[in-house]
């Protein structure tokens, strides 16, 4: 499940050891988030759209 901060709260991850980014982050859906999510320390978000691949431009051969 993907989850961010509250409004106006830091939320610290348990697996990597650092806050949850302002944009969120996917976590399992565990007891521990499961209760972040019904204290309301954390709320369910949508994960931002990966950015578009750049085209790979084509090397010009020197032959």
């Amino acid at each position: 499940m993907y989850v961010k901060a509250a409004p106006g709260l830091v939320i610290r991850d348990p697996v990597f050891l650092d806050l949850l980014p302002e944009e969120g982050r996917e976590v399992p859906d565990s007891d521990y988030w499961q209760r972040r999510l019904l204290d309301g320390d954390v709320v369910k978000a949508t994960p931002p759209k990966p950015a578009p691949a750049a085209n790979p431009t084509k090397a010009a051969s020197a032959d």
